[in-house]
């Protein structure tokens, strides 16, 4: 009792508490017999080494933000595989604002003068050489933005000004913000030069502090801010052998000595250590040679592919004759010789094997405060962060996620799809900057999950509701975006043409109301694709996570693939048209086409000869049709034919009838082909009422009595058709995209699995080195 007054007297005590509880601790602490303990057990969930890693693979960047301290949070990076034993770790831990500054800045300068962060070099600063042609479009655009920045600043001087509704901070802000894109527009690279020029201030004045206080000289080299540097003998080597080889890079003739000599393991060299040698390589001007030679690119592959590594010339079959010797000699089979071809860019300097560590960062969150709004400095720390494979920041705030989401969404340009998840409260912030936003549900409450776009029960579920569902949506939203913009651009088509024989009086092609029908028609065999297309399966997807590349590199979205389907639109639309047009356009009332006499030989008036424009336009719309849905087929990667008959009457037998459904066939023919029939059929007998009366029977006369039409509904569609065939079977053929590739990978594991006596190894095609 008396212990616990002291303790209370000196924990509401205002002078010296922290030492009179020390005492009182201490007091208390003796004699004591410990009996047991109890612990909370804070572990990873199961999986999540795995989904990380899987991640990773698929190319998605992972920033850590946790609120542990550091110790902490690297464990815990090294048991989830976000950090691995060779990675080269930066490690930034809280301290004096200039010091922590420094070391930021040290770091981006060797990455500069490294080559990793190469807009920065001073080759690129002082070359912003452009072509006359680029020149003019600068102009252009120059004198565009001029005049919207001279606008800007009239509208928040006197037009908001006047109204009140600005106060003097909001207009210096805004002000400073316009007179910021000026600069930038005069310098494209004035950003750049900014934040390299503040991160030599910053190393300097660090410099010459530490001098201050140690009184060294000041001759102190950029490299002695690094520990690992501690062996002069064993420096001066080092910079010898750089020098050498730098020299071999710098005349690429010689690039073949080089590619000898770092063959030869070589632990005693420091090669992103030498400043004066990295400062020449900042310098060097011209190109290093390439693994890859860009005159092997065809044009076809220059123009007609979409696929990301075909169309820049990354394959096998483009690699130099120089490399492709060196890499028979060195592998022998062809996943080793995937994993070599690298990306275009890389040059023989990259071969160095500390220039091509991989690199981690960890940042305390009291560090990240001397960074945080600023924006030179923000962008010289994110400068740094992006050339590591793996982030973390520790000790952040609510408030340091949200910034630290925010600072990625608009450090890179185009703005990156940014994710959140987290599982507590401390994370809401960053799950609501972010463009997706995933909560946990767990231990921690709801409200991560409250507030985000996704809830997942446990981490090791993102893995596949990113890999798996993520990439089966974007790609069939690709492929109903598209379509739903041909389809309609190819009606259009069809009126624009027929204008030019109505003088362009306006006059339309078929009746309003069936046009009106149009999209309902169309639109149920593009929603199964929408909802049930699948391209690869989910266990081929996860066993192979680089399937997902394509769709960061927006290649389901690209311009070429937009081009594809303007083209085929725009030939489509006149094959339709002028066909149709050449078969039934000049069958006039005098004329029958009729099998024999009338068809059916019935003698009701009118029978089997040629129509108005209601059967000339609805000859044409029944074509369109059947196109339409044709192209739905050709465009889905996975039919789903069901199982029949799609319901038993024995009880616990089979999926079920909605899991039996051949929901494709479904889709087309009865929601689209039969529907339409049905519907022209139906709308023909609605003449009782004025506005319907013009389509009097013309489905029965169309249909029922006209051979013409029918050569126009099976001749018309097919030629149409014939056109995309090829198109689709010459780009597979030749230019396939490393999804199809994959797709033939898949069907010959299937086939392989099949056959029980033992089938023959699968050949993998060469186009696969790059994926």
């Amino acid at each position: 009792t008396g212990w616990l007054k002291k303790y209370e007297a000196a924990a509401a005590s205002l002078i010296d508490r922290e030492s009179a509880l020390t005492s009182l601790a201490a007091d208390i602490e003796k004699k004591i017999h410990i009996v047991g303990s109890t612990a909370i057990e804070d572990k990873l969930q199961d999986g999540v080494p795995e989904a990380i890693s899987n991640i990773r693979k698929a190319g998605i960047k992972l920033w850590v933000l946790t609120g542990d301290k550091r110790e902490t949070a690297t464990e815990i990076g090294y048991s989830s595989q976000v950090l691995d034993p060779s990675m080269n770790v930066t490690d930034i831990a809280d301290g004096e604002t200039l010091e922590v500054r420094a070391r930021i800045a040290t770091e981006f300068i060797r990455l500069v003068k490294m080559g990793k962060l190469s807009h920065y070099q001073e080759a690129e600063l002082q070359d912003q050489t452009k072509s006359a042609l680029g020149r003019i479009c600068y102009q252009i655009g120059y004198v565009f933005r001029s005049s919207l920045r001279a606008w800007r600043r009239f509208y928040h001087k006197y037009i908001r000004g006047c109204c009140g509704s600005t106060n003097k901070s909001q207009y210096e802000k805004v002000i400073k913000k316009i007179s910021q894109e000026e600069a930038a527009e005069e310098d494209p690279l004035h950003m750049c030069k900014i934040v390299k020029a503040l991160a030599e201030k910053v190393i300097a004045e660090y410099k010459e502090k530490v001098i201050t206080e140690n009184n060294e000289s000041k001759t102190i080299p950029l490299s002695s801010m690094d520990p690992a540097n501690n062996n002069g003998v064993q420096e001066v080597f080092s910079r010898a052998k750089s020098a050498y080889r730098q020299s071999l890079i710098l005349n690429p003739i010689n690039a073949a000595l080089l590619l000898e000599e770092m063959s030869i393991p070589d632990e005693e060299t420091s090669y992103d250590s030498d400043e004066d040698v990295l400062e020449l390589q900042s310098t060097a001007p011209g190109e290093v040679a390439t693994y890859f030679d860009g005159k092997k690119r065809t044009l076809l592959e220059r123009l007609f592919a979409t696929d990301h590594d075909v169309r820049k010339g990354i394959l096998y079959k483009h690699l130099t004759n120089e490399k492709k010797e060196e890499i028979s000699n060195r592998i022998s089979n062809a996943h080793e010789l995937g994993r070599l071809c690298i990306n275009q860019t890389s040059t023989v300097r990259d071969i160095g094997n500390v220039e091509d560590q991989v690199r981690a960062l960890i940042i305390e969150g009291s560090a990240l405060s001397h960074f945080l709004g600023d924006p030179s400095y923000e962008e010289m720390l994110f400068a740094v962060a992006s050339c590591c494979k793996s982030i973390i920041a520790c000790r952040v705030s609510p408030k340091q996620k949200a910034l630290i989401v925010g600072l990625v969404q608009n450090s890179v340009s185009p703005s990156p799809v940014c994710l959140a998840i987290g599982d507590g409260a401390n994370d809401v912030g960053m799950i609501q900057v972010a463009h997706v936003g995933i909560g946990i549900s767990g231990l921690e409450g709801q409200q991560a999950v409250n507030s985000s776009d996704f809830s997942i029960a446990q981490f090791r579920y993102l893995e596949e509701l990113l890999l798996v569902h993520g990439r089966w949506d974007f790609i069939r939203l690709g492929k109903v975006i598209h379509f739903s913009f041909y389809k309609n651009a190819l009606q259009q088509a069809l009126v624009i043409l027929y204008s030019s024989v109505t003088l362009y009086s306006g006059t339309p092609i078929v009746d309003i109301w069936v046009t009106a029908m149009f999209n309902f028609l169309t639109v149920f065999p593009i929603l199964v694709v929408g909802i049930f297309d699948r391209d690869l399966e989910r266990a081929y997807t996860r066993r192979n996570p680089l399937v997902y590349a394509p769709g960061p590199r927006n290649e389901s979205f690209s311009l070429r693939v937009s081009i594809r389907w303007a083209a085929l639109f725009f030939l489509q639309g006149i094959i339709i048209y002028y066909f149709n047009h050449g078969i039934v356009g000049g069958v006039g009332a005098s004329m029958s086409s009729a099998f024999k006499g009338l068809m059916r030989n019935q003698t009701f008036h009118g029978d089997g000869e040629g129509g108005g424009i209601m059967i000339y336009g609805s000859a044409l719309y029944i074509a369109l049709i059947l196109v339409l849905s044709a192209k739905v087929l050709f465009e889905s990667s996975s039919i789903i034919n069901g199982v029949w008959p799609q319901f038993t009457c024995r009880k616990n037998v089979g999926d079920g009838f909605w899991n039996r459904a051949a929901y494709t066939w479904y889709g087309n023919i009865f929601g689209s082909i039969i529907l339409t029939f049905t519907f022209l059929y139906i709308y023909q007998y609605m003449y009782s009422f004025d506005i319907f009366a013009k389509y009097a029977l013309v489905t029965w006369h169309l249909l029922n009595t006209r051979a013409l039409t029918w050569i126009v509904i099976i001749f018309v569609p097919t030629s149409a058709l014939v056109l995309d065939v090829v198109l689709k079977v010459f780009s597979n053929m030749f230019y396939p995209t490393q999804i199809q590739i994959h797709r033939e990978i898949q069907w010959r594991e299937r086939e392989s699995e099949r056959d029980t006596a033992g089938s023959n190894p699968i050949i993998v095609p060469m186009a696969v080195a790059s994926v």
